[in-house]
């Protein structure tokens, strides 16, 4: 017993220094010279409405029904109408989530049961994948919690803050996909203490093969970035190559906790390079109140500082490779 915890104890600095000397395995490091910055919303300046409404559905996954009071409170905050699919897995909480939102008012509410499997990313690709191509812009929030402690909740927070945290930061969002129709997702900068896990976690192997099913040549000579979190702003078309690979809710592992090397793990890992394969660029935002280090968020006073920032922060993962 006395060896046994010994082990336990060495096990994390075993972990430590195998993530430090392995790099390979978790996927090329962000080259000092790629631009990392976020820019912070909502924008300095009233980037007024746009020419007619957009047309927005919001994908929300609710494992937790008990969020859903919470969640509606959250898309109240979006300044326009918009159409509304909830996932969730049983008929118990469908019925509790669709009495939440019986007279939300901003457009239809559709709740849907879909099998426990792949968390909030099955939904995205399979339950609603009929959904999109009604609208222009949709955003994928779900009700993200831990059990075990707060962190699920504080990332939470600084998600839905960067992405839907009050009327003007979605009317800069979308203000910004207006004018830069170039522009496929939008996700907020990442939550300070996931940035050491932001690596393919041994995924790197079937990412490559659902990304040559897309088209994408992938080598761990790209540099890797992704919607971590898996809350974003996305053009819908900008979906299409992920769509397009066809995946049934039973590709997906049952739910058992998994923390790791699942087929959702990976395809959270390919949002970006899906995105850009479509002809789509990315782009970061942040609610600089949630962030430590202010130093790479930009404030946006007018539209000219938009379009330098756009240019400035033009990065495709697909081509950096070559650097």
């Amino acid at each position: 017993m006395a060896r046994q915890s010994s082990l336990a104890r060495l096990r994390p600095l075993v972990r430590q220094l195998y993530w430090a000397v392995t790099p390979a395995v978790h996927g090329r490091a962000r080259p000092s010279d790629v631009p990392d910055a976020s820019a912070a919303v909502p924008f300095a300046y009233d980037v007024g409405l746009p020419a007619s409404d957009p047309r927005i559905c919001v994908v929300c996954h609710l494992f937790y029904d008990d969020l859903a009071a919470e969640m509606r409170e959250v898309l109240s905050h979006i300044p326009f109408g918009f159409d509304l699919f909830v996932s969730t897995s049983s008929e118990g909480k469908r019925d509790r989530i669709a009495s939440v939102f019986a007279d939300f008012g901003k457009g239809q509410v559709d709740v849907r049961i879909s099998p426990n499997r792949g968390r909030d990313i099955a939904p995205k690709l399979v339950t609603f994948a009929g959904v999109y191509d009604r609208y222009d812009y949709v955003l994928f929030v779900h009700g993200k919690k831990s059990a075990k402690s707060s962190v699920g909740e504080q990332w939470r927070d600084l998600l839905i803050a960067g992405l839907v945290g009050s009327a003007d930061t979605v009317r800069s969002i979308i203000a910004m996909m207006e004018r830069h129709p170039s522009i496929g997702i939008v996700m907020a900068q990442h939550f300070e203490p996931i940035r050491p896990h932001l690596h393919w976690d041994h995924s790197f192997a079937r990412a490559r093969r659902l990304a040559r099913r897309m088209g994408v040549d992938l080598s761990r000579r790209h540099v890797l970035d992704m919607p971590s979190g898996s809350m974003f702003w996305a053009r819908t078309a900008a979906l299409a190559p992920l769509l397009a690979l066809g995946l049934r809710s039973e590709d997906f592992p049952v739910e058992k906790g998994q923390t790791r090397r699942t087929l959702h793990h990976t395809i959270e890992r390919l949002f970006l390079f899906a995105a850009e394969r479509a002809g789509f660029r990315w782009v970061k935002v942040a609610a600089p109140g949630h962030y430590s280090a202010h130093t790479a968020i930009e404030t946006i006073t007018g539209p000219t500082v938009l379009d330098a920032f756009i240019k400035k922060n033009s990065f495709r993962l697909t081509d950096s490779h070559h650097r």
